[in-house]
């Protein structure tokens, strides 16, 4: 047994946001490969008129647990739903299940947060912040606490432009947050001008979801002291790496959405600097490192009032730029098709915004209402402007991530990596040094095709998806010679015009 497995022997976990991308590997990782771990407690509340009980069903079938299921199929017995809701006071768990956690729980996991960058200040308050709060006040009173992780992004400090593994002041204190927020939802404010309000508060930080994480820093630093609880800054997400699934991911959010928006045909600009690097990381090597940042925790940590920062990025170690990654998606499309593509596929970065909205206009836009009027007059439903519309979000939520590049520090991290064992390196590999993208982006496109799109990746119909982007491809170049071909015709016709008018 290595020492991380060891660590994590017999020992009960708390963890909220298990649900997510990050929780379900985080979840599936432990039981592969602590099979000596106890038991799993995941916070899960009603989601859209589904209980608890039900949605732990559906997670435990999830398919990030295949691998799991054939060598332990008695997995589910160590995971158990615990009802709440991080938006409520007191995470809105039962007295009864409160006592659990206090009296088993160890290592506790804080993930859970609203991810939506256009989240009203709030609501963003309530998940991100108000939440990180009633944890800790958990945290504090579970007798056998071993290790705590916050779990944050590595952009909760984007108005730096170098970010350090170090805590940083925040842009405000609990109890402002609180006080502004409550002043927001007890004034007979129209929805714009809440929207000019939390602009205005936000200052420098883009989007709530940055502004109120870096808030919940402040409180881990200042309510987390004399716990064992330290601070994990993540990096963009992508698919998993190597496990449990190549490929695996299951959600539309963020990058993952316009990746999905490229690769069908939906969107083909945005504003990006091609020479700004993408900081990406596969979401299991960030839970590898997760796991072993909690074990670190506790073995150096304990009860420390010092809190540690640990930055989990690429750049430092193994850079890609924007624009390396993009070509190297596009390169790959002579490889893999989508059943459900819409157009041609090509891309277009430019550092103008002004470029990007007059392309955006002719190659989204138009394009999208005039398919629309094409279905309509052969009876069929219009889908192509909803399609723009849903991309489009997308695309303006993470613009400002893909215009500015961040100088990032991993120390830390990369003593953490260093101070593994051979055994626990093999077992929990993060080393983003070690990182191949040419072969991380390719199962991160055919994880979106698989996991994602849900399309049948059967040879027959692989066969179908590249007619199918070949009649694109061949719409694609009719229109695009018939534009030209229009426009060297009008040029002619204005010259001859030009011509005869001096004769």
């Amino acid at each position: 047994m290595s020492e991380i497995q060891n660590f994590y022997d017999g020992k009960n976990i708390f963890i909220t946001g298990g649900t997510g991308a990050v929780g379900k590997i985080l979840v599936e990782k432990l039981l592969r490969t602590c099979p000596g771990i106890g038991i799993i407690y995941l916070l899960i509340r009603t989601k859209r008129g589904t209980e608890p009980k039900d949605r732990l069903e559906k997670f435990l079938h999830s398919d990030v647990f295949n691998v799991l299921k054939k060598s332990n199929v008695d997995y589910k017995n160590k995971i158990v739903g615990i009802s709440g809701d991080i938006g409520k006071p007191n995470l809105g768990i039962s007295y009864k299940d409160r006592e659990i956690i206090k009296k088993e729980v160890s290592i506790v996991f804080i993930a859970a947060a609203t991810v939506r960058f256009d989240e009203p200040l709030p609501v963003a308050a309530s998940l991100n912040v108000n939440s990180v709060k009633e944890v800790i006040v958990l945290c504090h009173e579970c007798e056998g606490l071993k290790a705590a992780i916050y779990v944050s992004t590595a952009y909760s400090y984007c108005v730096n432009n170098t970010i350090k593994e170090e805590l940083y002041p925040p842009p405000m204190t609990f109890e402002e947050i609180n006080v502004v927020t409550h002043l927001m939802e007890n004034q007979y404010w129209t929805e714009e001008s809440k929207k000019q309000f939390t602009k205005g508060l936000l200052g420098n930080w883009p989007n709530t979801y940055s502004f109120t994480k870096a808030i919940a820093e402040g409180i881990v630093a200042e309510e987390g002291k004399n716990l064992p609880l330290n601070i994990f800054r993540l990096s963009i997400g992508i698919a998993s790496y190597r496990e449990p699934l190549p490929g695996w991911t299951d959600n539309l959010l963020g990058f993952n959405g316009l990746v999905v928006a490229v690769a069908v045909g939906a969107v083909h600009v945005t504003v990006c600097d091609p020479n700004a690097n993408a900081d990406i990381v596969p979401i299991d090597m960030a839970c590898n490192a997760l796991i072993s940042s909690a074990w670190e925790t506790a073995i150096k940590n304990s009860r420390n009032e010092e809190t540690y920062v640990y930055n989990y990025v690429s750049g430092p170690e193994n850079p890609i730029t924007w624009g390396n990654l993009v070509q190297t998606m596009i390169d790959y499309n002579s490889k893999i098709a989508m059943n459900v593509a819409v157009y041609y596929i090509f891309f277009i970065l430019t550092k103008s915004y002004t470029l990007y909205v007059t392309l955006d206009f002719l190659l989204h836009r138009i394009p999208a209402l005039l398919v629309d009027l094409i279905l309509r007059i052969f009876g069929k439903q219009p889908m192509m402007h909803k399609i723009y519309k849903k991309a489009h979000k997308v695309t303006v939520a993470i613009i400002y991530f893909l215009q500015h590049e961040w100088i990032f520090e991993n120390y830390r991290v990369q003593s953490l990596w260093e101070s593994l064992s051979d055994e626990d390196k093999k077992l929990f590999p993060f080393s983003m040094a070690e990182c191949e993208w040419q072969d991380v982006i390719w199962l991160h496109l055919v994880g979106m095709k698989k996991y994602i799109l849900k399309e049948d990746m059967s040879r027959e119909a692989q066969k179908k998806a590249f007619k199918r982007r070949d009649i694109l491809n061949t719409i694609h170049y009719t229109i695009k010679y018939s534009f030209f071909t229009y426009v060297i015709w009008m040029l002619w016709k204005i010259g001859l015009y030009i011509s005869s008018s001096f004769l």
